[in-house]
């Protein structure tokens, strides 16, 4: 009773995006095109401390966003007794579904929470022994790594209806990856995209869309400002969040793998040395954010400043490479403008 899945996917940060890309990319061969058609442009709001996700990948693709992503087949239960849940857990499995539930993280062992503090959070349950006695599940660990636990069924039910019980509703969904064809790398829609991204436009074009707090939501290059906001306004002692520095990470690790791709598609030489700088850079940030407290100061975090500025422009340059060698194939369209978006705003600035 194990569906197909990736267990560690380039793209993490996130569960609901580990999940998600977990099960798609499981399928193999003509699923890969996802990572280079998506996570390129992004959002977030000016202060990243009133975000309970700080930076989003545009569009978000998770388990929710599954069917509507055409990655595959959704549905969702209402279970009353551990039986019933535990039955409709292992029918999900054996048809192929992989299970996403809402619970109460003080109950689930090897988390953080566990019997310290009630949290709802969500877990992917991945696999169930024959007797469905106990259960493996994917999600980030006590030890903060997103890796592979086991649950034992009381457990498990008991963090359910818990979290059923602080929520107000149950969270059970099953999903299913599906590949009817195979996903082909989208020129047009990546240049698209790296426009967005360095215009610093919403992707989605509705106007200016604002988070729940009524702050308008920043895109593109805008959102390494923020981060930099960021790192400036904390002290030695707050709560550092991690995942903006790995979100970094990601995306620079995207970037030069989707700049790869095309060169290989293209069949041309493209520029990869920002892209790589941008890797480094964003590695760099990463490391910084595992100082322990008593090693952070007003030195530390004016480097990570200055490494999110620096992260900007090599961003900035890598994005505009792959635009503009884009751009240069001679099989798009050629009313694709010719100069890189957002160079005459920024040539004026200087």
């Amino acid at each position: 009773m194990r569906p197909p899945f990736l267990p560690d996917p380039p793209i993490k940060t996130y569960q609901s995006n580990a999940y998600a890309l977990g099960a798609f990319l499981a399928l193999g061969e003509g699923t890969s095109a996802i990572l280079d058609n998506n996570f390129i442009t992004w959002g977030c709001v000016s202060d990243l401390k009133k975000a309970p996700r700080p930076i989003l990948f545009l569009p978000f693709i998770s388990p929710e966003t599954f069917a509507t992503s055409r990655l595959g087949s959704l549905l969702s239960f209402r279970a009353f007794t551990r039986a019933e849940l535990s039955k409709a857990i292992v029918s999900s499995l054996q048809c192929g579904f992989l299970v996403r539930l809402g619970v109460d993280e003080y109950h689930i062992p090897d988390r953080r929470s566990y019997r310290n503090k009630h949290r709802v959070h969500d877990v992917l349950v991945t696999a169930a022994t024959p007797s469905a006695e106990s259960f493996e599940l994917m999600g980030y660990c006590a030890d903060r790594r997103y890796r592979p636990s086991t649950c034992s069924l009381e457990d498990l039910s008991t963090g359910y209806f818990s979290a059923a019980e602080k929520a107000g509703k149950q969270g059970f969904l099953a999903f299913r990856a599906e590949l009817p064809r195979p996903i082909t790398v989208d020129l047009a829609a990546i240049r698209r995209q790296l426009e967005f991204f360095l215009e610093s436009r919403d992707s989605a074009r509705n106007g200016a869309p604002t988070a729940k707090t009524g702050e308008p939501i920043l895109h593109g290059l805008a959102v390494f400002d923020a981060c930099v906001r960021y790192v400036r306004s904390l002290t030695p002692t707050e709560w550092l969040d991690r995942r903006v520095f790995s979100l970094m990470a990601e995306h620079s690790g995207m970037m030069l793998r989707r700049t790869f791709t095309v060169e290989s598609l293209l069949e041309m030489p493209i520029a990869k040395t920002s892209a790589e700088r941008a890797v480094h850079t964003a590695g760099r940030l990463k490391l910084l954010s595992l100082l322990p407290e008593p090693r952070r100061n007003e030195a530390s975090f004016a480097e990570m400043a200055a490494l999110f500025g620096r992260l900007k422009e090599e961003s900035r340059n890598a994005a505009e490479t792959l635009w503009q060698a884009i751009g240069a194939y001679d099989r798009l369209p050629k009313a694709l403008s010719a100069q890189p978006p957002g160079n005459e705003t920024r040539e004026a600035s200087h």
